[in-house]
């Protein structure tokens, strides 16, 4: 966890670069990275200018997580910024490091008032409330995704305690929209937003997606966004182009076709759930094989038994991500639908394989 106060005390010896800035940030267990894609989308096709995106983690390069409409900061301009933030937090001499997203948080900071964004989209990278990015300043809306257990050694082991942490970003003088979703997980938010006059919005998954991201799931995540929107004064035209034209890899994404291959980050018990009911709609009469692989921390257990609704063909990459596709793939059929998942820092080594025609 982000030691939060010492983060307060950095933005403050940077000037605080947050301060002023619009935002809309959005917590929650599973969806806030697509979240954030569709609302940047949208911004971005609503003709707003300088649309700043903070996401995490990143897939390949540290500079994905920082982008202004649609454009990676280059390592140039992350080293300076770095070098900036590393050379304040050692005047403050604190004794300790800053600490790995802290430090990329303040870049992002830095960079978006640097390039005098008109707004920003920023995710969380744990919880909420003591979150690096929660230093700004009420944003203009909060959006809180669906909850699941997860991260439970920081955040609590029930939803009402995970969702508490999460409920960190909502401010008086904000608006908040959430997904639709467990009794207990809404009364805490809606008693928070009664506590601090903040107007709330719970919303439904659309019925179907203007997006290219098909999966089901992804409904709920572009609900979110288009409801954000809407808040905002932007009109069904932009939303509708800005949910089409989204993307956000690793998310049920299809890299190639005879047989299928299906590449999703999921990688707790909810998103897990979320790729299953996405399978079996998306593929009702196909055979699917799930090549499966979790970080040690994670609960293999339940999402393995989830798995296993929809497949009896699980393979298992704990002795490596390429040499069980090379076995997979040896002997797939043309019409075999194959599900890679577990984790999200595997997406750029899969991607790679089947870029180099395997």
């Amino acid at each position: 966890m982000v030691d939060f106060e010492r983060f307060r005390v950095l933005c403050g010896k940077l000037n605080n670069p947050q301060i002023g800035l619009r935002c809309i940030h959005v917590a929650g267990t599973n969806g806030k990275g697509s979240t954030c894609a569709f609302i940047s989308s949208i911004l971005r096709e609503a003709g707003y200018e300088r649309v700043g995106l903070y996401i995490s983690p990143h897939l390949d390069k540290v500079t994905e997580r920082i982008t202004v409409d649609g454009i990676q900061i280059s390592g140039t301009e992350y080293s300076a910024l770095e070098a900036i933030v590393d050379t304040a937090w050692n005047e403050l001499d604190f004794g300790t490091e800053p600490g790995y997203f802290a430090r990329i948080t303040a870049i992002a900071f830095l960079y978006f008032q640097k390039l005098n964004c008109s707004i920003a989209v920023l995710e969380t990278g744990l919880g909420g409330r003591f979150d690096a990015t929660n230093v700004i300043e009420p944003p203009e809306i909060a959006v809180i995704t669906r909850i699941g257990l997860d991260h439970t050694a920081e955040l609590g082991n029930t939803l009402p305690q995970i969702a508490a942490e999460k409920a960190g970003i909502i401010k008086r003088g904000s608006k908040l929209i959430f997904a639709a979703q467990d009794s207990e997980v809404e009364r805490v938010f809606t008693q928070k937003c009664d506590a601090l006059d903040v107007p709330y919005y719970k919303i439904l998954p659309l019925d179907k997606s203007a997006s290219r991201m098909s999966a089901a799931y992804q409904r709920e995540n572009a609900a979110l966004a288009s409801a954000t929107a809407k808040l905002l004064g932007i009109d069904g035209g932009a939303i509708n182009r800005g949910l089409d034209r989204a993307y956000w890899p690793g998310r049920f994404e299809r890299l190639r076709v005879d047989p299928t291959v299906i590449l999703d980050g999921a990688h707790n018990p909810n998103g897990i759930s979320a790729l299953v009911a996405s399978l079996r709609e998306a593929f009702p009469d196909r055979g699917i094989t799930i090549v499966f692989n979790c970080r040690p921390d994670k609960d293999r257990e339940t999402m393995v038994k989830s798995l296993e609704t929809i497949s009896d063909r699980i393979a298992y990459a704990d002795s490596g991500i390429t040499k069980t596709l090379d076995t997979i793939m040896t002997t797939a059929k043309q019409d075999d639908v194959i599900c890679v998942c577990g984790t999200l820092y595997q997406t750029t080594q899969v991607k790679n394989y089947f870029m180099e025609g395997k």
